[in-house]
């Protein structure tokens, strides 16, 4: 009998901008242990896999309760995927699913709760995928182009108007990924002509990438009092 819904948090052992990123500690928990929890607190996966290069990472994730998935160092460079890496799994897994499910590790706030509004989004609105978005905290629409010695190029078409009386726009926020399985395999990608977008809020959006975004999350911490 096929399960009902998978997950995979992908978690390379290498990261160029932040050293050792997927294990570092947030508000005392490292990070791949704080995704590992809120996919399993959330109740909506039958498996919640952590596909991995680090034998370090992988260990860690399996005492956590998830399924480790040995990646292969092709598949941790810079260049594939993690859409890529969750394809190369199903093939691997040789299982059918109903949802299969992407959790980006860098999301240290993302709740066990965002995921289970996501998961009802999309079964609510019968779509084939759904992705999790946030605001974008200042228009796109008065962007500045600017030169590479340093000067504005886009002067003439420069918009003077309120930010308020421009359309609200959004972006990816990385943290959540649901596809049905069958469009998923055929596809490859988790947006479609019928995606729903779950949004969520500017904290429980933040992204680590950068040593800046690591200290912005542990200064975070006693507010959330997590």
């Amino acid at each position: 009998m096929s399960k009902k819904s998978i997950c995979f948090i992908p978690a390379k052992g290498y990261s160029e901008r932040l050293n050792n990123k997927n294990i570092l500690p947030v508000c005392g928990i490292p990070l791949i242990l704080r995704s590992v929890a809120s996919a399993i607190d959330s109740g909506c996966f039958d498996i919640v896999a952590v596909s991995s290069d680090s034998d370090k990472i992988l260990s860690m994730s399996q005492s956590a309760g998830a399924l480790a998935l040995k990646r292969d160092a092709s598949m941790a460079t810079k260049d594939f995927r993690a859409k890529d890496v969750v394809w190369h799994h199903l093939l691997e897994l040789e299982e059918e699913f109903e949802y299969i499910s992407l959790l980006m590790n860098t999301n240290p706030f993302r709740t066990a709760e965002d995921i289970q509004r996501a998961n009802r989004l999309i079964k609510s609105n019968l779509d084939k995928t759904l992705i999790s978005a946030k605001r974008y905290q200042f228009t796109p629409f008065m962007a500045l182009d600017v030169s590479s010695d340093g000067r504005l190029l886009n002067y003439e078409t420069l918009s003077w108007q309120q930010e308020s009386s421009f359309p609200q726009r959004y972006h990816f926020n990385g943290a959540i990924f649901i596809a049905k399985y069958n469009y998923f395999m055929e596809h490859r990608t988790f947006v479609s002509d019928k995606t729903s977008v779950y949004l969520m809020s500017e904290t429980n959006s933040l992204d680590i990438d950068t040593a800046e975004d690591y200290q912005l999350a542990n200064l975070m911490c006693d507010n959330l009092s997590l």
